[in-house]
């Protein structure tokens, strides 16, 4: 076996020098024209010329000696078959590793780092090892066919890959480990059974057989893949640990949780944020950590139903919520993860209902715009999608009803675009709300455009295009007419009242930033007076603005600004307010949790929750009733229902309970 080594070392020496030569006289063209740096420097040595060198090398192993003649008398020596193809395979690993030991000193040569190159490629083994090696199996595997099957292999192959890494997300999701060990194990496998078969290299069905054993050892490869990312979905346990998320559906009943799960070190898929250090001017390696940022967690969607305290899993693992009008009583607004042949293709914006089954998948813009979707009520919702033509672009609004399934209520023609839905609520509690699309159009330039889903009509509002809709009630649309100030950086607010019947009643300006919050039963406007013109800024106070006059009203003033959150009840009848923040004299925290009845102004603390801090939003889920997560800083809580007319709060779900009822399940381990 040395032997043989030193024969091919001293037989290919010559071959490896032209090599070494043609990306000297590469990199020195790119200096003449001054286009060599770093980053220059790498795309041609390893990209451009290395995976190309690396299989001609390996191709050449055998298929040269059988050209020249000299196969027969290698083949006759007293060497079993298996030392023989291990001796040609060692001699392509070292050829081949000593061909990019130089390519890596070149590079350092013209400027790249070397300790980030050892860096990247020890943090990034299945991309800078993995590649090159699968390369060199399937070169090693062509060495042992004919001429002219090596190019039917490659012109086969290429088109595969190229569907298969055309998607991004795949590009940057696949588990490079593993892909290498089974690519490899599959092309060097094929190569031993060939050369086994023909050891002489001289049966005429060589290329045949050949091109047979590759497509089998592809297949088997395919299948061990398949069902590696099978026991990866089926072992995909959550954990209780660590961020996770939820929403109500069906009124309380149940909650859509979004817990976290471990990726396996074994998973075909390996989900990766987008690399950000590689995106720079000259490609440097200088600051380069890795090339993708590898995530240890991914997201799964389960629904429970707290009264049966049945599981169900919804989608795949990467699955997760969306919190951009992410759900109401009916439906809740998901992420799928799509995976198709154990390949992470993305994701798919959808809508799942009550029971967690798919009613419909949502255009990808939606996700950028969440203005373009609307939750109506328990059974409806609506959203925008634009569809390209050849004299323009489209925009379709479509009404989803779970009894009368997905139809589109109005096509603009190129004369309507859209800004925002509203949901005018109804005055009797039984009847379905209205629901308006608001927008602009060519033949009322100046002007705001309301297009009914109810009838298809339109009305127009002697309001500035574009203006922002703050809020809706069951006869007007709260408008900010407002525009940010370059100077002050901030908006600067002008609400106006636009009644459907077309009257307007502008408020003129504010001195105190105003964020409007919902509509009550009576038709005012509920809103909190803040720092700053972010809902996130201290709350100085909560205030009525009634519709009829304009006129403001304190409904609620904080001794001091302090943080705060306010959710409205679907019937605009009651709120529950959060609050923190803390007192002067003694100087202590205070935590507390009230209903407000929006009709009285009369303001209930809720003594149970006393001390109880907020995680995450405030739901309603009924007439006056609403759910939480709270916790005290022993971390004891759980999930609690409030109700504004019993003036009570329950704590639904313990924290304990979600360990248990997931374990149960078989989903927590």
């Amino acid at each position: 076996m040395r032997s043989i080594l030193m024969k091919d070392f001293l037989e290919q020496r010559l071959y490896l020098l032209i090599l070494v030569c043609v990306a000297i006289a590469s990199l020195l063209t790119a200096s003449y024209f001054k286009n060599l740096d770093s980053g220059i420097a790498l795309l041609i040595l390893f990209v451009l010329e290395g995976p190309l060198f690396i299989f001609l090398s390996a191709n050449h192993q055998v298929s040269s000696e059988v050209n020249a003649g000299t196969w027969q008398f290698i083949s006759s020596l007293p060497v079993s078959p298996f030392k023989l193809w291990l001796s040609k395979l060692t001699f392509t690993f070292i050829y081949c590793t000593v061909l990019y030991a130089i390519y890596i000193l070149l590079a350092v040569l013209t400027g790249v780092e070397f300790t980030a190159v050892l860096n990247f490629v020890w943090q990034n083994l299945g991309i800078a090892v993995g590649i090159p090696a699968v390369i060199l199996s399937l070169g090693f595997f062509t060495t042992m066919m004919p001429q002219g099957f090596t190019l039917a292999v490659v012109v086969v192959l290429i088109p595969l890959l190229w569907g298969l890494f055309s998607n991004d997300l795949t590009l940057v999701s696949i588990n490079y480990g593993f892909a290498t060990i089974l690519l490899s194990m599959a092309f060097l496998g094929s190569s031993y059974i060939v050369f086994k078969s023909d050891i002489t290299m001289t049966s005429s069905l060589r290329g045949v057989k050949s091109l047979v054993v590759l497509f089998l050892g592809i297949v088997l490869a395919g299948f061990v893949w398949l069902i590696a990312d099978y026991a990866a979905e089926s072992s995909n346990a959550v954990k209780i640990r660590g961020d996770y998320a939820w929403i109500p559906l069906e009124n309380g009943k149940k909650i859509l949780w979004e817990f976290k799960s471990e990726i396996k070190p074994w998973d075909v898929i390996q989900r990766k944020t987008s690399y950000a250090e590689t995106y720079r001017p000259d490609l440097s390696l200088t600051s380069l950590r890795k090339a993708f940022y590898e995530k240890s967690e991914n997201s799964r969607l389960v629904m429970h139903d707290l009264e049966t305290g049945g599981l169900k899993t919804i989608g795949d693992r990467f699955s997760s919520l969306s919190f951009s009008d992410g759900g109401n009583g009916g439906f809740a607004k998901v992420y799928l993860g799509i995976n198709r042949l154990g390949f992470y293709r993305g994701l798919n914006l959808a809508v799942v209902n009550k029971s967690g089954e798919k009613v419909l998948s949502l255009p990808d813009e939606l996700d950028t715009f969440k203005d373009n979707f609307k939750f109506v009520n328990d059974r409806q919702f609506a959203y925008v999608e634009n569809i390209k033509t050849a004299t323009g672009v489209n925009t379709e609004l479509y009404l989803y009803d779970s009894e009368k399934g997905l139809k589109p209520f109005y096509s603009t023609d190129g004369d309507f675009g859209f800004a925002d839905f509203v949901v005018a609520n109804s005055h009797k509690k039984n009847e379905s709300p209205d629901l308006y699309a608001v927008g602009v159009s060519d033949r009322f330039k100046g002007k705001t455009v309301l297009i009914s889903a109810k009838d298809r009509t339109r009305k127009v509002l002697d309001i500035k295009p574009f203006a922002k809709v703050e809020a809706c009630g069951a006869d007007f649309i709260l408008f900010d007419e407002g525009r940010w100030d370059k100077e002050t950086g901030l908006r600067r607010q002008k609400f106006v009242i636009a009644k459907f019947d077309g009257t307007i009643l502008r408020l003129g300006d504010f001195e105190e930033y105003i964020i409007p919050i919902g509509v009550s039963a009576q038709g005012a406007i509920i809103a909190v007076v803040t720092e700053d013109s972010t809902w996130y800024g201290d709350i100085k106070k909560i205030i009525k603005i009634y519709s009829e006059t304009g006129a403001k009203k304190d409904l609620l003033v904080f001794d001091k600004p302090c943080y705060a959150r306010l959710t409205l009840s679907k019937s605009g009848e009651s709120a529950v307010l959060y609050r923190r923040f803390y007192s002067r004299e003694p100087a202590k925290e205070i935590v507390e949790y009230a209903f407000i009845n929006l009709e009285t102004d009369e303001v209930k603390i809720i003594e149970k929750l006393n001390k109880m801090y907020l995680k995450g939003y405030i739901y309603s889920v009924g007439e006056n009733r609403f759910m939480a997560e709270s916790y005290d800083k022993n971390n004891n809580g759980g999930i609690f229902e409030f109700d504004a007319d019993l003036n009570t709060a329950e704590c639904k779900l313990e924290y304990t309970q979600i360990s248990a009822l997931l374990r149960k399940g078989g989903l927590y381990k």
